[in-house]
């Protein structure tokens, strides 16, 4: 199963179509979910979210990345927007491809 991170100018998404969900990312913790899952298998069935209605995922917006939950790869589509949303919630990526976030301070 894959999902699908997706970036317009008004908000960023993970889509699911699979599961026809679409989660609006407010946060670096769903972002963080997406892009750094850590030792343990995603699962993408277990995702929640509000239905996509059957739409793509090119429907939202550009795709910037994608993620199959079986394999655990992440596939960057775009790496220069890539790395600008990754700014915008507080994460990064070093040279040698690790990657972590920070939590953003809410002032």
């Amino acid at each position: 199963m894959k999902a699908y991170f997706v970036h317009n100018n008004a908000y960023d998404m993970v889509v699911i179509p699979d599961t026809q969900q679409a989660i609006v990312v407010e946060s670096d913790d769903t972002l963080g979910l997406f892009a750094f899952p850590g030792d343990d298998p995603l699962d993408f069935s277990l995702w929640t979210g509000g239905p996509s209605d059957g739409h793509n995922p090119e429907d939202y917006g550009e795709i910037v990345a994608e993620r199959n939950d079986s394999t655990g790869a992440l596939d960057i589509v775009d790496e220069q927007l890539w790395l600008e949303r990754l700014a915008f919630y507080g994460c990064s990526q070093s040279a040698e491809g690790r990657l972590g976030c920070i939590p953003r301070q809410v002032a």
